[in-house]
């Protein structure tokens, strides 16, 4: 074969590689571009709805979390101011002090007192009284300890006054550690609901 039908033979190959390239690349390679960039588009509304749900996501931690606090808040206030004044858990805890701190209670009497309306827009509607006289004995430790817990309990227990007496030892008491007599004067608080506030008012 002369070397001039080589180089035809030569430049007819590389033509054909050429047309055969060429029809590849705009066959395949070319629509890839458009589903390369539908996929673009795709995952960058992806990447936008994740955005949005990230944001939704934090929003609701963020209330659950101020719901959280509202909650403990109302609850601790319930304990130190509660909805209701009823009589017998007021007792209740008068003898559970009591018993913690040696002391024996003789009598407790309850007087409510005039209900306390709050200015327009607080938090609590209303708030109510009790007054109590708790007499009861013990020794003077005693008697110290259950007038610091009335203190330092939870639900408000407002000591207005108190008076004490020495019980006279007799018989075997004589080498017993004195006791005394107390007469405590004591208030308490409690929460009208509104509901009972608005038809009190009516």
């Amino acid at each position: 074969m002369s070397a001039s039908a080589k180089r035809f033979y030569s430049l007819l190959a590389s033509l054909a590689l050429l047309v055969g390239a060429v029809i590849i690349y705009s066959s395949y390679i070319v629509p890839l571009f458009g589903t390369v960039e539908d996929l673009r588009g795709q995952v960058s509304g992806a990447q936008g709805q994740l955005q949005q749900l990230n944001s939704i996501s934090q929003n609701m931690a963020n209330l659950s979390s101020e719901y959280s606090s509202s909650s403990s808040t109302q609850n601790t206030l319930s304990a130190i101011l509660p909805t209701r004044g009823e009589a017998p858990t007021i007792v209740n805890q008068l003898q559970g002090l009591a018993a913690s701190n040696n002391i024996t209670l003789s009598s407790v009497s309850l007087q409510y007192l005039p209900i306390s309306f709050s200015p327009a827009g607080s938090i609590i509607q209303a708030v109510g009284g009790i007054s109590l006289s708790v007499q009861g004995s013990g020794g003077y430790g005693a008697v110290n300890d259950f007038l610091d817990a009335l203190g330092d309990n939870i639900r408000i227990f407002d000591l207005s006054s108190v008076t004490v007496s020495a019980v006279p030892p007799s018989g075997a008491q004589k080498s017993a550690a004195p006791l005394l007599n107390f007469n405590a004067s004591i208030n308490t608080y409690y929460q009208i609901p509104a509901s009972s506030t608005a038809t009190s008012t009516e």
